[in-house]
């Protein structure tokens, strides 16, 4: 794999080196160099210019947050980043040929295993972003921090079934980087702190408006 920092040193038998070169989707602290978030930033990703406000593009990065985070599926450039509809995320897993369910989607991706984390979120995402109109709610406008995660994260269950609060958090991060969110704000971060004033206080303390 290809980074953008100095891998060290891959004779070495240092565990923590090690962990990272195995995992690094789940272990780098520098996210935006893990190798899924890399794949995901190129021209033909859901986060492109071309692709971040539409359907589509939205429903490709649902798939990739909510099902093939960290998977052999989401690092290998031959498979699509991209998928126009349900069908053509079918036609792509076909394309790949008999694989275990684990090629496509880690059920620990984020931390503890989650049974309910599995490919047949795909269809229930397809079928959300109808209900929930993506290009609508983003329209031309740089969305609110807080506003984006509170979309993503509405009803009870979530609109976007299984995309939990961290998943939905880092998704509001990835269109950050895309220009369709507004970088958090100390309130934003404050929102999701629970001594909400001694945290204001520590980022206006270390420089952070």
């Amino acid at each position: 794999m290809d980074f953008f920092y100095d891998s060290g040193d891959e004779d070495s038998d240092d565990p923590l080196q090690t962990a990272l070169r195995s995992i690094p989707d789940k272990l780098l602290p520098f996210r935006e160099h893990a190798p899924s978030r890399l794949r995901m930033q190129q021209a033909d990703g859901p986060f492109s210019a071309e692709y971040a406000r539409t359907r589509h593009g939205f429903f490709s990065a649902l798939v990739w947050r909510g099902v093939t985070f960290g998977t052999a599926f989401a690092n290998d450039h031959t498979n699509s980043a991209v998928f126009t509809s349900l069908e053509d995320w079918k036609e792509s897993v076909d394309a790949c040929g008999p694989q275990e369910e684990s090629y496509f989607c880690d059920r620990s991706a984020y931390g503890m295993c989650n049974p309910h984390r599995t490919p047949a979120l795909v269809n229930k995402y397809w079928e959300a972003t109808e209900e929930h109109n993506w290009e609508q709610f983003v329209e031309r406008r740089i969305v609110p921090f807080t506003e984006c995660y509170k979309w993503l994260t509405a009803g009870k269950p979530t609109h976007f079934y299984q995309l939990g609060g961290l998943a939905a958090y880092l998704l509001t991060c990835d269109y950050v980087y895309a220009g369709v969110v507004a970088r958090p704000t100390i309130s934003d971060g404050c929102h999701r702190a629970k001594h909400k004033s001694r945290c204001s206080e520590r980022l206006r303390e270390v420089g952070f408006d």
